[in-house]
């Protein structure tokens, strides 16, 4: 069996300080060659900060990695020096941040701002620069890409920004591309277009990409696995296709049950939601952590945290995945 590009065993994320939090507890997961996970889950789930340790990018002074380990390309990476982790970063991987208006330098144009990638991991100046800065604009379906060579972030449009962000990425040819939550600020059509972008940059050249995000029907247009998150925990891996079909955790059933279905257009006053949030790292509840939302919670979640175990062709952390009491809460 080939081994996976990138392989996350049982990381552990912590606050600093007098009274530690953990942040991310056990989280687990492998992504191959060419593969898309995506990894969904509330604001407050741990998505962002998972994605993030895994490039070294946490704030050292506030958070850390306490356990666990991060394997990439067969290298373990998990307390790399940082000299190292800046030559992964745009090489071996490379991030996708939720505004590219925010990210992208306002007062460098865009070739300025793929040159310096190109130069910095491929060795590429001048003229032999620009001329590949063009090949990626190109590639992420910009039109005019010389002519948007020389253009500034600020006179470009959502989606032009996020297709820049994309080239940037490309540009150290990376294996693997996190991308984090890549069409929060776009509207419906051009989101979608990102996505099947994304995908076919996939297909085309073998990425493996980590994709976080609410947007379910993005996860479902591109998604080969889905890992649900909760609360610093991995709660349900699966396919893609069986996750959307028959999801066996009652956090990842409240999810799918959340999505708009047409059910406002035909007078339903109003979709059907989760009860209650998130709860903070420092004040989980005692079991599941899901108990408290949970409409077929009992008092073993109370008492025991569920381990995450095999069920079907997935993986689940629930008591009663699978069993007659999940089915009459849905």
């Amino acid at each position: 069996m080939t081994a996976p590009l990138l392989s996350v065993e049982g990381l552990r994320i912590e606050t600093t300080g007098r009274k530690p939090a953990a942040l991310i507890e056990d989280v687990s997961f492998t992504l191959a060659r060419g593969e898309t996970l995506a990894l969904v889950g509330e604001s407050g789930a741990g998505k962002s900060l998972s994605a993030m340790a895994l490039l070294g990018l946490l704030p050292a002074d506030a958070i850390r990695v306490t356990g666990g380990r991060i394997v990439l390309g067969g290298e373990d990476i998990t307390h790399a020096a940082p000299r190292r982790l800046r030559q992964i970063r745009g090489g071996a991987a490379a991030m996708i941040f939720q505004d590219p208006l925010s990210c992208l330098n306002p007062v460098l144009t865009v070739g300025r701002q793929i040159m310096e990638s190109l130069k910095l991991h491929k060795g590429l100046t001048g003229a032999a620069a620009r001329a590949r800065a063009i090949e990626l604009l190109e590639l992420v379906r910009i039109p005019e890409a010389a002519k948007r060579l020389d253009e500034y972030p600020h006179r470009l449009s959502g989606g032009m920004r996020q297709r820049v962000m994309i080239a940037i990425a490309l540009a150290g040819e990376p294996g693997l591309l996190l991308a984090d939550e890549p069409t929060t600020a776009l509207d419906v059509t051009i989101s979608a277009q990102i996505m099947t972008l994304l995908d076919q940059l996939r297909a085309d050249i073998g990425l493996a990409i980590l994709l976080i995000t609410h947007d379910l029907p993005a996860v479902r247009m591109i998604a080969d696995r889905v890992a649900v998150m909760y609360s610093g925990r991995i709660v349900e891996t699966g396919g893609a296709d069986a996750i959307f079909a028959a999801p066996a955790h009652p956090y990842t059933r409240g999810l799918l049950s959340a999505r708009p279905q047409g059910a406002m257009a035909a007078g339903a006053p109003r979709l059907t939601e989760i009860p209650g949030t998130v709860p903070q790292p420092s004040d989980r509840p005692s079991g599941c952590a899901f108990r408290p939302r949970c409409p077929a919670a009992t008092a073993l979640c109370a008492a025991e945290r569920p381990a995450v175990r095999p069920l079907g062709d997935g993986r689940v952390a629930c008591h009663h995945a699978g069993t007659a009491i999940i089915q009459g809460a849905a």
